[in-house]
């Protein structure tokens, strides 16, 4: 028995072992446009025709993705491929979401698309045909919607290259045809066979072929993988570049720039070459550690493609040009029932300070709406700031003063109804019989409804019973009760009972009033 145990536990844990899924991570993104790696995908126990991933690969965040597998890859698949979901696993979060396959009949094309937001994606269910020899593993997972679709083309290995780099050098009074520079440029496949090159880019064969850097850009395509050759002409020159600046440079302390947003102030121009600031290279720097208000200096450089070199130093003066910082809500609220706010007790809400030195006796409020109302509605009031440097900030704020003054309850004993157990009331007697009594009150009333009712099940029993109502007047809520006197025809009893009750009120009455008196 013992052994037996040991068996099927050993036999459950390698049934799970098969069907968990791996989120072991692939690090790198494709060299390719396709993502989907044929060689990582292996076969899912207890779901017919579905592949899941060994491990989970890397995508990246807050893109569009796209599946795409056309009818001859998915063969016997394809007719209802419809009824049929994806699943996938986002890492981190191990997420699972579903997602539904989409035929596109024209095209004998199936696609899934999908945005993503994980850093890595593991696939948990794919549907693939099983034990078939597809004659051209035609799938793709790529960037972008399906509409960019591009073809299939296949994965690449991570150490292969899309992108191959030249560098040819031309003097001026030899320039060289374009015929001639792709002579020089050669692509084949891995026969050794030769595949046609396209120019897809050329700012030499336009140009006027001045001393400068150019570029020739050769794509070639084989297996539905394209592949490009970027080569870049030089014609040299002899000429320095100009440096130009507007001097001196400021900057506000507050918000000091980089070096890069500093040489973008700067205008770099060669008589050949086309440069900018992105072509200085600063050589010397007192501005970069300075932290105080003062004139700091900067030395840069620039040079041509010919190695033609100016070099330039010029003052970068570092001001204050930030008001103070008020940090704070912009929205107040109060009640009626709340204390007025004064400005001392407003302004104790933010805090308040500069970068530099903060004037302390310039900060007040100076337009106010509110003026301590209590009166509801939201009320606009502007506090302002200024720093030793003359800059003001000001910030809007908004009072809300909130009516928290609820429903009124209204009780009036006067409110009695005597009837005999023979003549019962109905609900629409009592809600009828209430509204009069409103309305000779001077009170037009509306949307009368009953909320309990002792009488209605004691209506042929003798006794005092309450019926509580509800009402409405100019939007505001009232309740009121009226008081059911179920008596004998004579009526004699609850009248008599009820002013022999109303005695020692009035004597408690009396006796609080005396002793306030006193």
């Amino acid at each position: 028995m013992k052994k037996t145990m040991i068996f099927l536990m050993l036999f459950l844990l390698s049934i799970t072992m098969f069907k968990s899924s791996s989120y072991a991570n692939y690090e790198n993104l494709p060299v390719g446009r396709n993502y989907f790696d044929l060689s990582m995908m292996f076969r899912s126990i207890g779901v017919d025709d579905a592949y899941q991933t060994q491990e989970a690969f890397k995508v990246k965040t807050n893109t569009t993705y796209t599946f795409v597998m056309s009818e001859a890859f998915l063969k016997y698949l394809y007719e209802d491929i419809e009824t049929k979901v994806m699943e996938i696993t986002n890492i981190p979060g191990y997420e699972v979401r579903e997602y539904s396959y989409i035929k596109d009949v024209s095209n004998h094309r199936v696609y899934v698309e999908f945005y993503n937001t994980a850093e890595y994606l593991n696939i948990d269910i794919i549907h693939m045909p099983t034990n078939y020899i597809s004659p051209n593993y035609e799938i793709v997972l790529y960037e972008g919607e399906y509409q960019d679709f591009f073809g299939f083309e296949p994965y690449l290995s991570l150490d292969d290259q899309i992108e191959h780099y030249g560098r040819l050098l031309i003097n001026y009074d030899q320039l060289l045809t374009t015929e001639t520079i792709s002579s020089y440029i050669n692509a084949t496949n891995y026969n050794d066979e030769s595949i046609s090159l396209n120019i897809t880019g050329d700012t030499y064969s336009t140009s006027d072929k001045l001393p400068g850097i150019y570029e020739m850009i050769y794509e070639a395509n084989y297996n539905q993988i394209k592949k490009a050759f970027f080569l870049t002409i030089e014609v040299q020159d002899l000429t320095a570049p100009i440096i130009t600046i507007d001097e001196p440079i400021e900057v506000s302390l507050v918000d000091k720039v980089d070096l890069n947003t500093i040489k973008s102030y700067i205008s770099v121009s060669d008589n050949v070459d086309d440069l900018d600031y992105q072509d200085l290279i600063i050589t010397q720097d007192s501005y970069s550690a300075a932290d105080e208000i003062g004139t700091y200096q900067m030395t840069v450089e620039a040079s041509d493609s010919s190695g033609n070199l100016t070099t330039h130093t010029f003052d970068i003066d570092l001001i204050d040009v930030v008001g103070p910082v008020i940090k704070g809500t912009d929205e107040i609220y109060l009640y009626v029932t709340d204390d007025t706010l004064t400005h001392a007790e407003i302004l104790s809400y933010y805090n308040i300070t500069d970068d530099i030195a903060l004037n302390e006796s310039s900060i007040g409020i100076t337009s106010d709406q509110y003026l301590q109302q209590t009166t509801p509605g939201v009320y606009q009031i502007t506090i302002s700031a200024t720093d030793n440097a003359s800059n003001t900030t000001i910030k809007d704020v908004y009072i809300h003063v909130i009516d928290n003054r609820g429903p009124q309850f209204n009780i009036n004993e006067a409110y009695i109804i005597t009837v005999t157990p023979e003549e019962i009331k109905s609900e629409s007697d009592i809600i009828s019989w209430l509204s009069l009594k409103l309305k000779d009150e001077g009170i037009v009333a509306k949307n009368l409804s009953i909320d309990h009712n002792e009488y209605s099940l004691r209506s042929s029993t003798k006794g005092q019973y309450y019926v509580y109502l509800n009402y409405e007047v100019e939007d505001e809520v009232y309740q009121t009760r009226i008081l059911m006197d179920v008596v004998d025809e004579n009526g004699f009893e609850f009248k008599t009972i009820y002013l022999l009750s109303l005695i020692p009120i009035a004597a408690i009455g009396a006796l609080i009033i005396y002793r306030k008196k006193k």
